[in-house]
């Protein structure tokens, strides 16, 4: 099955080093707005009847993956989205944190896709850096996203020490931590493009991230720069929505 072909695949410790860490970053499912092609930004948001089937089913999917920690943004979207993951992981305490939230769109929140993007450009404004009234930029998420990101890494990355800091390791196993992250399609791609994107060599990331995508990043600090310290194991992986 789709499942146990899954958990053999990525939860194979005997090929690893104990600097390694692993990235899972999912985007929640289908929303309301989403189907209207409404801008959420930093609105609750709530899942349609096939968002929570596709958490229900990426839920199925990560069933048999161990993981060490799970950082959620605090948004209804992704509060109800990780819930039908963590529904099989009853003993991962979830950290609910404000820094993967969307972008918050200010006055454009509730406004159709596009809209800010067209201001910007009526204002001369690089869309990366255009913040619209009682807003973000992108500038402003991709701050956030190289923040947790280095955050998370420390914590769980061995650095070069005997064992990973805040990670129990058994002296004869080779642990590799993995960290659940659920967030939003506007804050993946500034994590893939910000933090990622400066250590990995290749980079394929996708324009729009789908609704209950998945994309696992494995990160060795030990690794130079030129080398990519970053491998890309998936991106935008939705193969458990096409199971039956």
């Amino acid at each position: 099955s789709t499942q146990s072909t899954w958990g053999s695949s990525w939860s194979d410790r005997s090929q690893v080093h104990l600097t390694e860490m692993e990235f899972w970053i999912v985007r929640h499912g289908q929303t309301d707005s989403n189907v209207l092609r409404i801008t959420q930004g930093q609105s609750e948001g709530s899942l349609t009847e096939l968002g929570v089937l596709q958490a229900q089913r990426l839920g199925e999917r990560l069933s048999s993956v161990r993981f060490d920690a799970a950082y959620i943004s605090d948004l209804g979207r992704t509060r109800h989205t990780a819930a039908e993951i963590l529904s099989f992981h009853s003993s991962l305490e979830a950290t609910f944190d404000a820094r993967l939230r969307e972008k918050s769109a200010g006055v454009f929140e509730g406004a159709p896709y596009g809209s800010q993007q067209k201001q910007a450009k009526t204002l001369g404004v690089d869309n990366h850096y255009y913040r619209p009234e009682g807003g973000e930029s992108w500038e402003d998420v991709a701050k956030r996203a190289t923040s947790i990101f280095h955050e998370i890494a420390e914590k769980y990355c061995n650095n070069g020490k005997e064992q990973p800091c805040g990670v129990e390791v058994p002296s004869t196993v080779h642990s590799l931590p993995k960290v659940l992250l659920v967030s939003h399609g506007g804050f993946i791609k500034q994590f893939l493009n910000g933090p990622v994107a400066e250590y990995c060599t290749a980079a394929p990331f996708p324009s729009a991230i789908k609704n209950t995508g998945l994309s696992i990043l494995r990160y060795d600090p030990t690794v130079s720069r030129k080398k990519g310290r970053i491998k890309l194991l998936r991106v935008n992986d939705v193969s458990h929505l096409k199971s039956s």
